[in-house]
């Protein structure tokens, strides 16, 4: 079954999203999810608030993203972009639900001041039923698929499908044990001792031209600034946090096929457990 998303409106999500405080950014998600006929659950923690939509049915896989930007960045593709793929997959779900297992769409808070609203969820609410964390990050350039932290031989049963679905669909795929300095919301899991989440990025051939420099640099075991000024050179890196990260340097068509990508392999994970 192919996704249902229509060729020019997921670019309008970032759009909507874009410039605005996590705050605002918050309440303009809630709005579109409202206009979906889509009712989240505010999980309240101490310093935020994640926005939930939980599963109808376990066991489930879930996708994750964050809402929070930080300061003097429009956040475009950290991670408005991720978030109008989110949607792009929920809407889908929606007119076709799956038949064996769950779908959960976790947008999580604070991810930038230190995975503060993923570490509350999975503490507070555990993996029960969960099959695997697909954590997206920076989806809005680039056309050809990253996927860290995960090893040259790691299996799982989502990981696996999404590599095929880009297969099928043509997308080359990178695993990596690292592609930016920083992290993301699957190391979260991690922590609680739940390996089977890792973090989807859409890159360029720059990019991955760029990876390579750096991960040979990290062999050299050099400091922390003189890997920065290697990642810099890197498309994906120019604008990440910084006040050039706007729309105009994203793609329709790389928010479209990571969607897609992502609607395959449910759908396969589905199957799969349909056939017990």
């Amino acid at each position: 079954m192919t996704a249902q998303t229509h060729e020019s409106d997921l670019l309008d999500y970032v759009r909507i999203l874009e410039g605005s405080s996590s705050f605002k950014r918050k309440q303009a998600l809630l709005s579109i999810l409202q206009s979906l006929d889509i009712s989240p659950t505010l999980h309240r923690y101490r310093s935020g608030e994640n926005i939930l939509i939980q599963p109808t049915r376990k066991p489930f896989v879930a996708i994750g993203s964050h809402f929070d930007v930080v300061p003097n960045s429009p956040g475009a593709n950290d991670n408005a972009s991720a978030m109008a793929v989110t949607l792009g997959v929920m809407r889908h779900f929606q007119a076709h639900p799956t038949q064996h297992i769950g779908v959960a769409y976790w947008i999580f808070d604070e991810e930038e001041t230190g995975l503060k609203g993923s570490s509350a969820y999975v503490r507070e609410h555990g993996t029960d039923g969960l099959i695997a964390l697909a954590n997206l990050e920076l989806v809005g350039m680039g056309e050809q698929l990253a996927i860290w932290p995960l090893q040259p031989f790691s299996r799982g049963v989502l990981v696996d499908e999404i590599e095929s679905s880009a297969d099928h669909r043509g997308i080359a795929h990178h695993r990596f044990n690292q592609i930016i300095l920083n992290t993301a919301d699957h190391e979260s899991f991690h922590l609680q001792g739940f390996p089977d989440a890792f973090t989807l990025t859409a890159v360029s051939q720059e990019d991955l031209e760029v990876a390579q420099h750096f991960i040979k640099a990290q062999s050299f075991d050099v400091d922390r600034q003189t890997l920065w000024s290697i990642l810099g050179k890197a498309p994906l890196v120019q604008h990440y946090h910084q006040p050039s990260d706007q729309s105009i340097h994203l793609s329709e068509s790389s928010l479209q096929w990571v969607t897609r990508v992502l609607i395959d392999a449910i759908e396969a994970v589905d199957a799969q457990f349909g056939r017990g």
